[in-house]
């Protein structure tokens, strides 16, 4: 009872705090103002729905300075103006005042009225031929409120359509493709459909051959002197002045010129090489001939296409190894009616390294890195990418036995190389071209090896992977790995291998066998995002991994001999069989040009069968950390109810065969001049668990069960910074615990206990963890 008193004391002291800064900040706001001023303190728009609200919302040209985090509360921009000394002419004060400060938004007629005659401009051009739009203004305590208040009036609808084309074969043409139009009898008048249409047939007449056409050909006429709100439209398009028809034009040859970057030494062979209609000029012997006929769409008798003319512009960027790409077109000197193309293609640098160096603090977990990359494009003259890499880490674990002695404090290493090389196409498949489905294919071979140094144990992994990856259209890429190898091998302390022999569970004990997997993955992404447009999209990505089927298969057919714990073994290690989906949604939603609130849901299974009883320790799932839930450390949630294990010595990561998590997180911009970066900040709600699902496993606490499993999410929020530097983002996060799975009933609710020191001190609990990372959370 005395904490629940606290806690409300508290709370009400906090309250009582943002008041009186809300007042203040509200009243310094319009202090400096003269006695007929008055600082925009809110538009408002009726009179149409709240769609279009949000259109009309565009053209006022004044808009109220910005608020903190969007919440509509502090005006901190404004507030440091006001408190800048125009008298003292300091360099924090210029600095404030030209990086930081924002100046009040003084209200103007004239802007309002200029705002009001683009909302009716608009509204004209959405078919409302009759809109009104007025403003008038109320200024209250040196406080202006504007309303604009719309009459739209009647929506306009087009009645008929006639059509005026002079060139015979462009009017065929037309009615060709016309159930595409952008434009139908019974439409409400809309000048950016009538725009859309516009580049609809510009586009569809260069597809079939005439590279001249443009949309200055094109033009309607209307009438809307007719009773009813309707119009009647003409479509005309016309010839080019002093001719009667426009001229189609069929491909000749094509010629490449391609030059290299000093890095490009000069190989022995021919200037230009003939490769039927393609001629390429390559003095240095970049490219293999039938590297760069296989990315030109352009054919020789066929008409010119403009679809085929950006497949290739795009086949050519998808090589990465072009600085710039450039395609010209003329007319051929001896036949007027064909056109010869001209590729001028630069190479970018070949060889180049990078050195990054990387750090994290995660509560009490500390580390850091270094990187090592080494890339070489089109190692074989074949525009294959060749990658190597060398990465070296350091950390200090937090929960190990502090009566283990002479181990340091970066206890933990990690040491990685890696290689891989990819191609352009398929391999076995890279001499044909590819449309459609199979956009941008690409094929990579990878190999990998990893060794993590603990003080309970070292762990081996070997990995090579042979993928195919490739885009379906602009929203959807596929990655399709038929074979995917891994091969782990854990060597345990003596302390730690004396704890797991006296320990009674074999599904712990079994997650430190040496094994191998091999099988096949396949990823699906799907994104609507688009690139620098601040519009709601969304993210979804699907992976599933298929483990162990043709050995088992082959195993059986062979009528292989198994081991005495009954699994089939390759190279004398057994191999687990499993399949694990996953999937991972999230949705963007923009508030406004200065905040977004993401919402993020993953869950995923892991299913062992035949020569398995679990899932292998590495594709076990963990939650908790800096791109999960940020108020718990990583792998330290779960599974289930799961409390701790009775090892002291032995630092166990928690882990399970399902997850389930979901994530809301609120970001807000709040300068754009902060220590050379864009400051950003966001506040978050995370919650989400891991569950066993192996029989294997005797605890029940964590096994997963639909009717308990709610029951059983861990919650946590908390705020943090962002430091944008465009290229990169650094992320600083303070998450605090709500709900903790590991106790149990109302006492799952730990944020009760925030304030009882007695409580902490006897539960040795931490209510906050601090995280550091690069780039968004997800």
């Amino acid at each position: 009872m005395i904490l629940k008193s606290s806690l409300l004391k508290h709370t009400f002291n906090t309250i009582i705090i943002i008041s009186a800064l809300i007042l203040i900040s509200s009243c310094a706001s319009t202090r400096k103002l003269s006695g007929n001023q008055a600082l925009v303190q809110k538009n408002k728009i009726t009179g149409v729905s709240n769609i279009e609200k949000d259109e009309l919302n565009t053209f006022i040209r004044q808009k109220p300075n910005t608020k903190s985090g969007g919440l509509g509360l502090f005006k901190p921009k404004l507030f440091i103006y006001n408190t800048i000394n125009p008298n003292k002419n300091t360099r924090i004060n210029r600095w404030l005042k030209n990086k930081i400060a924002e100046a009040p938004v003084i209200y103007d007629s004239s802007i309002a009225a200029y705002s009001a005659q683009q909302m009716e401009l608009y509204l004209f051009n959405k078919g409302y031929f009759d809109a009104k739009v007025s403003h008038s203004v109320k200024v209250k305590k040196k406080k202006a409120l504007i309303s604009y208040n719309a009459i739209p009036g009647p929506a306009y609808t087009i009645r008929n359509i006639q059509y005026k084309i002079q060139d015979t074969v462009l009017r065929t043409l037309y009615f060709l493709h016309l159930n595409k139009t952008e434009i139908k009898m019974g439409d409400v008048f809309d000048q950016e459909k009538i725009q859309l249409e516009r580049n609809r047939i510009t586009k569809d007449y260069k597809n079939f051959g005439y590279y001249f056409f443009n949309r200055e050909y094109i033009h309607f006429d209307f009438d809307s002197a007719i009773n009813g709100n309707v119009i009647d439209m003409t479509v005309v398009i016309e010839n080019p002045a002093g001719k009667k028809e426009h001229q189609a034009y069929q491909l000749n040859n094509v010629n490449i010129s391609i030059s290299g970057a000093e890095s490009y030494r000069k190989f022995k062979g021919t200037d230009t090489t003939d490769a039927g209609f393609i001629f390429i000029d390559d003095p240095q012997n970049i490219l293999k001939p039938k590297i760069v006929k296989r990315q030109i769409y352009l054919e020789k008798e066929g008409n010119y296409n403009d679809d085929d003319l950006e497949l290739t512009y795009n086949r050519l960027g998808d090589l990465r190894m072009f600085k710039f790409v450039n395609i010209d077109f003329a007319v051929d000197s001896t036949d007027s009616t064909k056109l010869n193309s001209y590729i001028s293609l630069s190479t970018s640098k070949k060889q180049f390294t990078q050195t990054e160096i990387e750090g994290y603090v995660a509560s009490a977990n500390l580390g850091s890195s270094a990187n090592f990359i080494y890339t070489n494009n089109n190692i074989f003259r074949g525009a294959e990418i060749f990658e190597f890499r060398i990465k070296a880490g350091i950390e200090t674990q937090a929960f190990i036995d502090e009566s283990v002695g002479n181990i340091p404090l970066f206890n933990s290493r990690e040491s990685n190389i890696s290689s891989s090389i990819t191609f352009p196409g398929f391999l076995l498949f890279r001499d044909k071209k590819t449309y459609g489905l199979f956009a941008s294919p690409r094929t990579r071979l990878g190999v990998n090896y990893i060794i993590e140094q603990r003080p309970e144990y070292v762990r081996n992994t070997f990995s090579g992977n042979f993928t195919y990856d490739w885009k379906q259209n602009q929203l959807i890429t596929h990655s399709f790995s038929p074979m995917s190898l891994n091969f782990v091998r854990s060597t345990l302390s003596t302390e730690a291998l004396d704890l797991l022999n006296n320990l009674d569970n074999q599904y712990i004990k079994e997650s430190f066998d040496p094994h191998i997997t091999l099988g096949l993955r396949y990823t699906l992404t799907v994104s609507s995002q688009v690139l620098n447009l601040p519009k709601d999209y969304y993210f979804l990505r699907f992976n599933i991994e298929v483990m162990g089927t043709g050995l088992y298969g082959m195993s059986k057919i062979i009528s292989a001999v198994q081991n005495t714990s009954g699994n089939y073994e390759i190279f004398n290690l057994p191999y687990y069989n499993f399949t694990r989906p996953e999937i991972d949604m999230r949705y963007f939603n923009f508030i406004n040009q200065h905040s977004t609130v993401v919402f993020r849901f993953n869950t995923g299974a892991g299913f062992a069968y035949w020569n398995s009883k679990i899932l292998p320790f590495e594709r076990q799932f963990f939650t908790g950390g800096s791109n999960s839930i940020r108020a718990f450390r990583a792998r330290t949630v779960g599974p289930g109810n799961f409390a701790d294990i009775d090892v002291s010595s032995l630092n166990l990561d928690q882990t399970g065969e399902m997850k389930i998590e979901g994530n809301i997180e609120y970001r807000f911009d709040i300068t754009d001049h902060f220590l050379g970066s864009k400051l950003k900040g966001a506040s978050f709600i995370d919650a989400g668990n891991i569950w066993t699902l192996s029989s294997s496993n005797p605890d029940p606490t964590g096994k997963f069960k639909w009717d308990t499993f709610h029951k059983q999410l861990a919650v946590g929020t908390g705020a943090g910074l962002r430091l944008d530097y465009g290229f990169l983002l650094f992320r600083f996060d303070l998450g605090l615990k709500l709900r903790d799975p590991s106790f149990t009933g109302s006492e799952q609710w730990v944020i009760q206990h925030i304030g009882d020191s007695q409580w902490r001190s006897t539960n040795q609990y931490s209510f906050w963890n601090f995280n550091f990372g690069i780039g968004y959370p997800f």
